[in-house]
């Protein structure tokens, strides 16, 4: 969740300098879809909507039900960790998204990418 937290500040603050690159994600609010790009640029954006747009460019309702299906992967993990690849199929794509965000290991994040090909290229590292 730290690194998410840290990715929503990122946001905001790329708002705040009228970074274009953050246009697609903020088109995410109700508000913003299909603004002009001075609009999305001059919206008053908080924390909590940057958290909104975040979540729900990984495919969530809202910030609360990523932080529970992270919360859930991490328990999940260290109650049963994944021992083949196989088993990460019934993750969600929004859950294996968010984990090849975090994964530096190239062999690791392609074999991750191959149990759901709609992520790949999601990862920085591949």
């Amino acid at each position: 969740m730290e690194y998410l937290r840290k990715e929503a500040k990122d946001l905001l603050d790329a708002h705040r300098r009228g970074d274009r690159a953050v246009l697609p994600t903020l088109r995410n609010l109700r508000d913003l879809r299909g603004a002009p790009d001075d609009t999305v640029l001059k919206h008053s954006l908080t924390l909590q909507a940057a958290q909104l747009c975040l979540a729900m460019e990984y495919g969530f309702r809202n910030w609360g039900e990523m932080k529970n299906c992270v919360e859930d992967a991490r328990v999940g993990a260290a109650a049963n960790p994944v021992r083949d690849v196989e088993e990460l199929s019934g993750y969600s794509n929004a859950c294996i998204q968010m984990l090849l965000r975090e994964v530096e290991d190239p062999p690791v994040a392609a074999l991750v990418a191959a149990v759901s090909p709609a992520c790949a290229g999601t990862s920085s590292t591949t």
